[in-house]
């Protein structure tokens, strides 16, 4: 929850950026037994933002077997094997890009949320 709560300031900093934020929530823990709630859901209150709950981990999938046949679609090149679970990380795609068999290369990417809020702020200030 602190990821959302760092998105969401960072969200507040980019005022008037044409954006749209997708945020995928997905079971990872052992406490994500269900949808996340309307408590956690309010933290991320910006209205360019569409939330979405992922229970069999399509998205976290796809993008594990992306990187893995594109070695250059991870912006850091980590290597990640097919049991790897994408979660708490941040994506941002350039304008335009189309989500066709795979995604688009990303112009940005960094795990975990937090850690990642303040080059996330530098990219979308650029």
């Amino acid at each position: 929850m602190r990821g959302a709560s760092a998105l969401q300031e960072v969200l507040g900093q980019a005022k008037g950026k044409d954006i749209r934020v997708f945020v995928v929530w997905e079971p990872v823990i052992v406490s994500d037994v269900a949808l996340p709630i309307n408590r956690v859901l309010s933290r991320i209150p910006d209205p360019r933002v569409t939330q979405y709950y992922d229970k069999s981990r399509l998205l976290s999938s796809l993008l594990v077997k992306t990187a893995r046949e594109q070695k250059d679609f991870l912006l850091h090149g980590e290597e990640l094997d097919r049991d790897t679970i994408i979660w708490d990380c941040v994506f941002a795609f350039p304008p335009g890009g189309r989500w066709e068999k795979s995604p688009p290369r990303p112009s940005f990417s960094g795990c975990t949320v937090v850690e990642a809020a303040d080059a996330l702020r530098a990219a979308l200030a650029g």
